[in-house]
């Protein structure tokens, strides 16, 4: 309750009548609040009934039937404990369980659109004492705890604060408790399907998954067909059933690995099947194989990629050609929608490189599969720039400034540039390093604009104006912060 007070008075003596009206963030409605006597000059406004806003205005009209004179308030006002923030925890839950074993959630949300600030403090003596651990936090929903601060084994709760400037509520956790990761890792077996199983249709996995502390379970179900080196997921974060039910009848034929994992919210734990066969009538993917080239060769000029195919179910193939300048982490398209067995390629449409990888993927238009070379291989067309990465190489561990040595040679005698380009992403995008450098030499890169422990690829391109080459680091490069100490000298002949 807001007390709200006035002054009316009438020289004839008339009986007034005033009439509040309030209106919310500048908008053209004014809503009324009450009608009574302009004589008593007082009145106690139920707050809590006002429409929810930030800023408030008030107004009043005084009558006495004949005419009327109003006022409103100087400027904008908020209310106190009108609509204060709502806040709960999501992590720890009402049973203590932290998600990822340090990750602590919540809602905040405040109906008048407020901004909100949060803090957090923690207990050890079920809220008798309470030790800040951050303030002033943005409201971004969650906050990782820093578990070398607690102990393992104790318990604790947390506090929640929410403030919208005005108002501030307090919510408190369940209380929870911290396991050192080595007790607390979820253990699974995979039950079915068994090594070499013949799967057909619906197939029911099947497993056996414990918590040492017996904490509740998480399963994820995932499958991969290329011996592991990528997963697909048919199920996340289902119950702890031991059983899953898997129609198996629109993947292609083949090999096939299973990987449940057992989350109980602060670790995972895995389990990979042994080899199985799905086997379902017409399912059957084509097969390719990648002939020519096989790895280790030097192309140049026009050269014949070869690959045969093989469908058991006897429908069309085509099939589609990628090639990759960065150890397979990108590819390009080459061409698609082949027919045949063999395709005519101009090397001289990519830079010279000496590691190029090829693949072919085969289609029947439901179902594929793909092969690529055994190996990388060179192309160096003689009309186009050569350019060799010198240092770094890739695999080292840079610290600071870190020169980058190349050199670039061109048998035409056209003018060379070099360029340099560094990705953060596996190759997906680059940003430059620098540019219009000469053939040889070197440059000092500032790796310190870079955050620690980034995992980045360097690469070098050399062109002029036609024509151009690539190299780049065999390997990540892992950036470093601290004193990189004395290394050997290194001398370009």
């Amino acid at each position: 309750m807001r007390e709200v007070l006035w002054r009316a008075w009438d020289v004839d003596g008339d009986v007034l009548t005033a009439t509040l009206y309030l209106n919310v963030d500048g908008g053209r409605e004014w809503v009324q609040v009450a009608t009574l006597d302009a004589r008593a000059g007082r009145i106690l406004w139920d707050t809590s009934q006002a429409p929810p806003g930030r800023e408030y205005q008030m107004r009043i009209v005084v009558s006495d039937s004949q005419a009327t004179a109003e006022d409103s308030s100087p400027g904008t006002f908020r209310l106190s404990g009108n609509h204060p923030p709502q806040a709960r925890f999501i992590s720890p839950d009402p049973q203590g369980k932290l998600l990822r074993g340090n990750l602590v959630t919540w809602v905040a949300e405040d109906v008048d659109g407020d901004s909100l600030t949060v803090s957090l403090a923690v207990s050890d003596d079920e809220g008798v004492t309470w030790k800040k651990l951050v303030g002033n936090l943005f409201n971004a929903g969650e906050y990782a705890l820093d578990l070398a601060a607690l102990k393992p084994g104790h318990s604790y709760r947390l506090r929640l604060c929410v403030s919208d400037g005005l108002d501030e509520v307090q919510v408190y956790s369940a209380p929870f408790r911290l396991t050192k990761l080595a007790e607390m890792v979820p253990e699974v077996e995979i039950i079915s399907p068994r090594s070499g199983e013949k799967c057909v249709g619906t197939q029911m996995v099947r497993w056996r998954a414990s918590d040492p502390a017996g904490q509740s379970l998480r399963v994820d179900v995932e499958f991969s067909r290329d011996g592991g080196q990528n997963w697909m997921t048919l199920a996340e974060g289902i119950g702890n059933t031991g059983m899953y039910r898997w129609d198996t009848r629109d993947l292609a034929n083949g090999i096939y690995l299973l990987r449940l994992t057992a989350d109980n919210g602060q670790a995972r734990g895995s389990e990979v099947s042994e080899p199985f066969v799905l086997d379902n009538p017409g399912q059957n993917a084509p097969v390719v194989s990648l002939t020519c080239p096989k790895g280790g060769e030097v192309w140049s000029g026009t050269r014949e990629i070869t690959w045969r195919t093989l469908d058991v179910d006897g429908g069309p193939v085509t099939t589609t050609l990628f090639y990759s300048l960065d150890m397979g982490n990108t590819w390009q398209t080459l061409a698609q929608g082949l027919s045949g067995k063999s395709y005519l390629w101009d090397t001289t449409t990519i830079p010279n490189c000496e590691r190029v990888w090829l693949r072919v993927t085969a289609s029947d238009g439901r179902l594929w599969s793909a092969d690529m070379c055994d190996g990388p291989f060179a192309v160096r067309n003689p009309h186009a720039p050569l350019i060799k990465l010198l240092a770094p190489v890739g695999g080292e561990q840079v610290i600071g400034k870190q020169r980058i040595i190349w050199a670039a040679t061109q048998h035409t005698g056209r003018p060379v540039k070099v360029k340099l380009e560094v990705s953060s992403d596996a190759g997906q995008s680059w940003s430059p390093v620098a540019a219009n450098l000469p053939p040889r030499g070197s440059y000092l890169w500032d790796t310190n604009l870079l955050p620690e422990g980034s995992r980045v690829l360097l690469r070098a391109t050399a062109s002029d104006g036609l024509q151009s080459a690539i190299d780049l680091t065999a390997e990540p490069l892992i950036v470093r912060r601290g004193y990189a100490g004395f290394a050997l000298p290194f001398y370009l002949p």
